[in-house]
């Protein structure tokens, strides 16, 4: 939804938004610690099953949810001296549907993939 979406249905409903970036003068935003959701996602596959590569499943390319959590991931698994090369980072759309869309898209590639190192980010849109 855009922010004039926004302003002309909270004039007619309370509006909550759940995720964005926190901006709109229409409506209050609920968010979440992506940043901080996401290193201890990358934490646990590093230091709890000794993950040396991972994959990662985004959401929309550009959403600040999606930028922020891809950024803190990418970060912390270096640090943990993991990898997650560029061809194993998908991008989705936040439904089932396109995450499966997107890992078929990645397995049908020529470089390996190994099972159970991809971390879906994919959460189901609210309205």
């Amino acid at each position: 939804m855009t922010e004039d979406d926004v302003a002309d249905l909270s004039r007619r409903i309370p509006v909550v938004l759940l995720a964005g970036a926190g901006d709109s003068s229409s409506a209050i935003t609920v968010r979440v610690d992506n940043e901080q959701a996401m290193r201890s996602l990358a934490e646990h596959f590093v230091e709890v099953h000794q993950v040396k590569r991972v994959g990662f499943v985004s959401g929309h390319e550009g959403s600040p949810d999606s930028v922020a959590r891809e950024l803190s991931f990418k970060a912390t698994i270096a640090e943990g001296g993991a990898t997650l090369a560029d061809i194993d980072i998908l991008k989705s759309d936040w439904t089932s549907a396109g995450g499966e869309a997107a890992m078929r898209a990645r397995l049908g590639k020529d470089e390996p993939c190994r099972r159970r190192s991809l971390a879906p980010t994919i959460k189901r849109p609210s309205v």
